[in-house]
């Protein structure tokens, strides 16, 4: 599953680079390392998750199904959980980091990205590599036989690279020209390039969107869909639609093509999930379509909602995050909501908490938040002075505590 983040315009919080206007970003800049030599695991340099001495300053954050990636300031790059399918980058003989470790030789990186078993990094220079499950293409490299990359290795896509969200399957990347470009699994058309039944191997331009200018973009976690908006705020979606992923009012079981959603307008960013999307408004409110059995889109019936409608509660939101069935939303006092399964710990409000929040609830116990990251069913929260928070399934030690069960409440993990 990916880890999807959506931000944008960070008001009433610390404006550090990349921490509220980069990685944590809707479309934020992806971050890479060279091909080159294999990186190694090292050292965290004295970082604590108590904000001791040597504690680096956290500027991005993004959550994969089972591992967390932190860029630190510096390119420095941190991972922690699962890395059996090499997301962790670290080697064939890492297949977890119960704490949070450093990848060696990560100076040159400014974004990150986590997806269902990958990762992706973008250099300064717009280069990108990556690692983890390379099935279906949906790393973009360039041997199409590897099944498994476990050091960091090129995506063969033409640089400079702006932005790249991966999903359960597929991954898109926006280029210099505010071009999208898709590659890994179709079977639901979610690549957008007209193929469905089959993988899209080779990096592929969407040309349904040449000329627009992509300001946001996902890929999602689950479902086989994806979602963008353009400069004048126009939403596009494409895939899988048994579930009203693409808020078209069922208007087929899927597109193999971007399709314009003509329902919701003035849209800055978009976060896709299991099998629900959020739109979040240049006027700060949120909106959501597609499946809603555990109330990801904010209200307890029905279970399915084919056009977008309003989260109800929710003004002054500045950023979105989805799992697989919960949602997140930062508000510009720094505060983060949360709505939908929640059994597992998803929202951070305790151990007696039901199976399901279907109204967006505030998370307790947090400092001001600025960027916030949603994995499969854990979340990570950036405070405004660098630190990072989380909360929710811990089988894999994604929060880099260890492996566990739940964190039912949030807890400071770097």
């Amino acid at each position: 599953m990916a880890a999807i983040v959506a931000v944008v315009g960070l008001t009433g919080c610390d404006d550090g680079e990349g921490g509220g206007s980069a990685d944590a970003q809707a479309g934020a800049d992806l971050a890479g390392l060279d091909g080159g030599a294999a990186d190694q695991a090292v050292p965290m340099d004295g970082a604590a998750p108590d904000g001791g001495v040597g504690a680096p300053r956290v500027i991005a954050i993004t959550a994969g199904e089972q591992h967390s990636v932190l860029l630190a300031e510096g390119g420095r790059v941190f991972m922690a959980g699962n890395g059996n399918d090499g997301q962790l980058c670290m080697g064939e003989a890492a297949p977890f980091a119960e704490a949070f470790t450093e990848l060696a030789g990560a100076a040159a990186v400014v974004g990150v990205e986590a997806g269902s078993a990958t990762t992706f990094l973008i250099k300064a220079d717009g280069s990108a590599t990556a690692c983890g499950y390379a099935e279906n293409g949906r790393l973009g490299l360039a041997d199409g036989a590897v099944v498994r990359q476990y050091e960091p290795a090129p995506v063969a896509v033409a640089d400079p690279i702006q932005a790249i969200r991966a999903g359960g399957g597929h991954t898109l990347v926006l280029n210099g020209d505010d071009a999208l470009i898709g590659f890994g699994a179709s079977q639901s058309g979610e690549v957008g390039v007209g193929v469905s039944g089959a993988d899209v191997e080779t990096p592929t331009g969407l040309a349904t969107l040449d000329g627009e200018t992509v300001i946001g973009f996902d890929a999602a976690t689950g479902g086989g869909y994806s979602v963008a908006v353009t400069e004048g705020g126009t939403v596009y979606t494409w895939g899988n639609n048994l579930q009203g992923q693409l808020g078209d009012n069922g208007a087929g079981p899927s597109a193999v093509n971007p399709g314009v959603l003509g329902t919701v307008d003035g849209v800055a960013a978009l976060a896709a999930g299991g099998g629900h999307t959020l739109a979040l408004k240049t006027d700060g409110t949120v909106w959501g379509w597609g499946f809603n059995g555990q109330g990801e889109l904010g209200r307890g019936a029905p279970s399915m909602v084919e056009t977008p409608a309003a989260v109800p509660g929710l003004s002054g939101v500045v950023a979105i995050a989805t799992g697989t069935t919960f949602s997140l939303a930062l508000d510009g006092d720094g505060a983060v909501w949360c709505w939908g399964a929640s059994g597992g710990g998803q929202c951070g409000l305790g151990p007696q908490v039901a199976a399901s929040t279907p109204t967006p609830t505030r998370v307790p116990g947090l400092p001001p938040i600025q960027a916030i990251a949603a994995g499969s069913a854990h979340a990570l929260a950036l405070t405004t002075d660098g630190r990072v928070w989380g909360w929710g399934l811990v089988d894999a030690a994604q929060l880099g505590t260890g492996i566990s069960d739940f964190q039912y409440d949030p807890i400071e993990v770097f």
